[in-house]
């Protein structure tokens, strides 16, 4: 009997295809199905000498978190269901990757005046979140999953997400990284050259706020085909 191993989409930018196809990244970090923890406004209010905290998540069974608070109120803060579910699966379920492609289409060949299919000079950009699964090129298998803040992120874990080296020195092993907000500069430490990736994915000053994320860990399955 065939065994069904769940498979869902995840989108990654084009520098992180990029590093996907090098073999660098071997995680992500994502804030999916987490808005509620990390935008709750009402926990993070003092009242008198307590405030509610938000310590650590636990695994109650496989893809399903329980957030725990340290507070003498209670477990949680009351209208905060605790309970979330990793809508990226669990280890051993599969993510097809999208990623931003190009398309043709008659309407845009009429307009052009060339023949479609045969012409690639009418081509339009289409952001990753449009891909058909059909389209997709790179499987992944999920290998770990953790909730921890975005900047509790190791160097080891900061390179694993794919982050480019663009220098590096044989005799002292001194390495630069990528800065993705200055590319005329580098950064001396990986862990601040991925934050200036978050920065540049999420928007300027989203890395200081330390938001609870998913650390997925994986392993690539298939590359398949070439998308122009």
């Amino acid at each position: 009997m065939k065994t069904y191993i769940k498979e869902r989409p995840i989108p990654f930018s084009s520098d992180m295809v990029r590093a996907l196809l090098q073999g660098w990244k071997t995680q992500t970090s994502r804030t999916r199905g987490l808005e509620r923890f990390n935008g709750w406004p009402d926990w993070k209010i003092p009242l008198g000498e307590d405030a509610w905290e938000l310590c650590h998540f636990t695994e109650e069974e496989p893809g399903i978190w329980r957030a725990v608070f340290q507070d003498p109120r209670g477990e949680c803060p009351p209208g905060l269901d605790p309970v979330v579910k990793c809508p990226y699966g669990k280890p051993g379920e599969r993510l097809w990757v999208r990623e931003p492609w190009k398309e043709q289409s008659l309407g845009d060949c009429r307009k052009a005046g060339v023949k479609p299919w045969l012409d690639r000079s009418v081509l339009r950009r289409r952001q990753a979140m449009f891909l058909p699964h059909c389209a997709s090129r790179i499987l992944l298998e999920i290998t770990d999953i953790e909730v921890r803040k975005l900047k509790s992120i190791t160097a080891e874990e900061a390179r694993a997400e794919g982050i480019e080296a663009i220098f590096y020195d044989e005799e002292t092993s001194a390495t630069g990284w990528k800065n993705y907000l200055e590319p005329e500069s580098m950064c001396i430490r990986a862990r601040d050259s991925f934050f200036t990736l978050w920065d540049r994915l999420h928007g300027a000053g989203e890395a200081e706020k330390d938001p609870w994320v998913w650390m997925i860990k994986f392993k690539v399955l298939e590359f398949k085909g070439i998308i122009k």
